[in-house]
């Protein structure tokens, strides 16, 4: 499965791309499901989908940084980094959501502090 799932997954998502692009659906919004999976577990707070970064007297605004920790969760990364080219090198309209899994305790919390 580790194996198989990236060889399948990749050229699927460059075939939607490309279909998206080229044909009458070039008007279409492209929406990704992701999972928190795919940011890993930095020490750090997981931004929503852009940080900030300074670095030797200069800053720029970068994709957050993903760091799977399987392979399914890196074939899931690299869809999501096509897909960021594609919004930029063919302004392809594109949402990538990544959503995480919350215990009924943790959910429960979320709600009663709305």
């Amino acid at each position: 499965m580790a194996i198989q799932h990236p060889i399948c997954k990749t050229p699927a998502l460059s075939a939607l791309v490309f279909l998206l692009l080229c044909c009458i659906y070039a008007d279409c919004h492209l929406v990704k499901l992701g999972t928190m999976g795919e940011y890993g577990t930095p020490n750090i707070d997981i931004e929503e989908g852009f940080i900030t970064i300074s670095h030797n007297g200069r800053s720029d605004t970068l994709p957050y940084p993903k760091q799977g920790n399987s392979f399914y969760h890196l074939s899931k990364i690299h869809d999501s980094h096509n897909i960021h080219f594609a919004t930029k090198a063919w302004k392809l309209a594109a949402t990538d959501l990544n959503q995480v899994i919350l215990g009924l305790k943790q959910g429960l919390q979320i709600f009663l502090t709305m």
